[in-house]
């Protein structure tokens, strides 16, 4: 759709611009909240009506989209405060300018987009029933591997962050934005995102109060309080407004409902200290140093929240994928420590190596995961048979001191080993996946690129 255009497009208002590069839309955006949204919305107005169309279309539950967006107006709209409130207007509003009325999304639709995943996997998980477990599977998986390390565990003595993701080919395939943010009030922030959203959703932020926040999901999660602040708010708000890392963990923990429940990874370039912050609905477990490495990759660090808060308990069964990930995440990062730097996070976020087999394996148990190279007998998916599936590592980003200083980090799209994902080629071999074949794209192999 984009990926022809080489060249910088901007924004009615020239306020912002577009441009492709190797597998990333990337949108530098600048003004008040309205303003924000509306070039977001006219730059990606084609690609955010997909996104919404394949969020509808893969829907695994009983209730359907209009369901969902009526309850996120009933939920969500006390909560978003104006400036979220009014960039998402002018998301729908700029996409209702470019795309014909019949498909361009109103505000109800962008609302619900951004909090697709909160609403289907911790509020609606209450109340509606699995229909096609394989549709399951091509929604956003979000799940991912992330690190920060500072002091003496790096080269330089200074920060560095690393992050990837994991998810499926079909919709998990749209985590390839980048959005570049200038609000006249607060800070400018530089995320992964996808189409449409106000937040990252792929949990990596750079600020220009030099603060880089990552982490993933904790999988297996259950609590959730509707009545309180939905994820991508707070998250939002945490990355535009915190200049320190109290500040961050003051707002993420302000108002908590739960949704989207995290290990969080922060760290201050300008002290050199990082956080991890475990932040479950009830219980939440904060950690600080300025010499060290802290983890994340979708497991339950604290006991509390494993224990009261996770349907399962148990971090030592390494034969499925997040605990086998985590374990040879903890391996890498002890045997490269004090010598982390872009490298050989570099190598860590390409690494293959099977916990469980205990040799190196491209599969869902290593981090630089693949579900579409091996059978995967470990998915945990009620009535889905073993077998292969679409989906896997679909991109990174490393953020170092001296890329925080010139306000950039470096991002890959695609897997992170240069394993190729081919749709046709992987169809043939597996053609119970036909019906998808709509919905699945190929992700050729990219290069690291540094986004100014």
């Amino acid at each position: 759709m984009y990926s022809d255009c080489d060249s910088v497009i901007y924004s009615t208002d020239q306020k912002g611009s577009y441009q492709y590069d190797n597998g990333w839309h990337h949108l530098k955006l600048s003004g008040n909240p309205y303003e924000i949204g509306f070039q977001h919305g006219e730059l990606l107005a084609h690609y955010i009506v997909q996104s919404i169309y394949l969020a509808k279309k893969l829907l695994d539950s009983d209730k359907d989209w209009l369901y969902l967006k009526q309850h996120a107006m009933k939920m969500w709209q006390d909560h978003l405060g104006n400036d979220i409130t009014e960039e998402l207007q002018g998301i729908a509003d700029g996409a209702d300018s470019i795309v014909p009325a019949s498909s361009a999304p109103d505000f109800g639709d962008i609302l619900t987009w951004n909090g697709f995943y909160e609403l289907k996997n911790y509020w609606l998980q209450k109340d509606s029933h699995i229909l096609d477990p394989l549709k399951q599977l091509h929604n956003i998986a979000n799940q991912g591997v992330s690190f920060i390390a500072t002091g003496t565990s790096t080269t330089d003595g200074k920060i560095i962050a690393s992050h990837n993701n994991i998810a499926t080919y079909g919709l998990g395939s749209c985590l390839n934005v980048i959005l570049d943010i200038v609000p006249d009030n607060g800070h400018r922030i530089k995320m992964q995102s996808l189409p449409g959203f106000v937040h990252s959703f792929s949990d990596f932020y750079l600020n220009s109060a030099k603060l880089v926040i990552t982490g993933t999901s904790i999988h297996n999660f259950f609590a959730y309080d509707e009545t309180k602040s939905p994820e991508f708010v707070r998250i939002r708000h945490a990355a535009q407004f915190s200049g320190t890392l109290n500040e961050f963990s003051s707002t993420m923990l302000e108002g908590n409902n739960g949704g989207c429940a995290k290990t969080w990874l922060a760290g201050d370039y300008k002290t050199g200290e990082i956080m991890r912050l475990e932040l479950g609905l009830h219980y939440h477990q904060l950690d600080r140093t300025e010499n060290g490495v802290f983890t994340a990759s979708n497991v339950p660090y604290c006991n509390d929240i494993k224990i009261n808060e996770c349907r399962i308990a148990n971090n030592d069964i390494i034969y499925q994928q997040q605990l086998a990930r985590n374990d040879r995440l903890v391996e890498l990062t002890t045997l490269y420590n004090g010598q982390i730097n872009f490298e050989n996070s570099q190598k860590i976020l390409s690494d293959h190596h099977d916990s469980y087999l205990g040799f190196d394996n491209p599969s869902p148990r290593a981090i630089c995961t693949h579900y579409d190279t091996e059978d995967s007998p470990y998915l945990n998916l009620p009535g889905l048979p073993f077998d292969t599936v679409p989906a896997g590592c679909t991109g990174g980003i490393i953020c170092t001191d001296q890329s925080s200083e010139e306000f950039t980090f470096f991002a890959k799209n695609g897997s992170l080993c240069g394993h190729a994902f081919h749709r046709n080629r992987y169809l043939e071999q597996h053609p119970r996946f036909e019906r998808f074949r709509a919905y699945l794209r190929s992700l050729p192999a990219q290069a690291w690129t540094s986004f100014q």
